[in-house]
């Protein structure tokens, strides 16, 4: 089995992303920019654009998949300016992929749909179904593309006084850093080799200052990743390289793997609108 080390240097404003909440559950919170009507692979749906805290995630309202004898499946209700959580939850649900096969229970129309839609082939390298839903977790970014969209469930986060436009301090999730602050996370992949080490320094202005007072609706976002990444060759893959080269590397970065990623984001919502 091909070793893997890989590190990453993250710098993400406001907020976490995604986030994994033992022992079975994915979520992130985000505002609904977006809603569309369309059709997935042949079937009326309904989908949504969630812009999260350094990403933005295509998600699976509802569909009609009565082509598949399943019925309707509703997994939320949108409109764009809402917020949202969105996530996944189940036995199903492990800390490094989503396994359908697992899905409770079997012959549901959920977890029937889940297989046949969020299932794929098997990565050489990462050892897991290539689907919307894995290579999200994997790689902390969703697929772009609403074709693509996560098939999670969707909540509206009710606004309450901690949430409420105007107010300096939302209420935060766990392992979230204050609004204003910016988060250093190093160390190697959790998926891989251990756990992230956080750090954090604040920022009152951007928190507390007359910007966040004037625009309580506007929400800044962004994240640099730097990622080095090594799997080493197998003797017959060794083998191959030296009939071609004398002298060939007997490790190789990972494939598809991109050496740095860099995302901004900046969104309105205005709830009373």
């Amino acid at each position: 089995m091909p070793t893997l080390s890989a590190f990453v240097l993250l710098l993400s404003l406001f907020g976490q992303g995604l986030i994994y909440s033992p022992p079975h559950t994915w979520l992130f919170r985000g505002t609904v920019s977006e809603v569309r009507q369309v059709h997935l692979l042949g079937m009326p749906a309904e989908v949504a654009n969630v812009q999260a805290a350094d990403f933005s995630a295509w998600v699976i309202l509802n569909l009609d998949t009565e082509t598949h004898q399943l019925g309707k499946i509703i997994l939320g209700s949108a409109r764009p300016g809402d917020r949202v959580q969105v996530s996944i939850s189940g036995p199903h649900v492990l800390a490094d992929r989503i396994d359908w096969k697992l899905c409770p229970p079997a012959d549901g129309p959920v977890c029937q749909f889940g297989r046949l839609y969020d299932d794929g082939p098997l990565s050489l390298d990462w050892h897991i179904p290539l689907s919307p839903s894995n290579e999200f977790i994997h790689y902390r970014h969703p697929n772009p593309h609403w074709s693509y969209g996560l098939f999670w469930k969707t909540e509206k986060l009710n606004l309450d006084d901690n949430d409420a436009p105007g107010n300096s301090r939302p209420r935060r999730s766990p392992g979230t850093p204050e609004p204003g602050c910016l988060a250093l996370r190093t160390g190697a992949l959790r998926a891989v080799a251990g756990t992230f080490a956080d750090d954090a320094a604040c920022l009152p202005f951007l928190a507390e200052g007359p910007i966040r007072r004037s625009t309580p609706g506007l929400h800044a976002g962004g994240n640099l990743s730097l990622v080095q990444s090594e799997v080493k060759l197998r003797p017959d893959e060794l083998n191959s390289l030296k009939e071609f080269f004398p002298n060939p590397s007997a490790t190789r970065p990972l494939y598809d793997q991109s050496p740095y990623i860099v995302n901004a984001d900046l969104n309105y919502a205005n709830p009373r609108a």
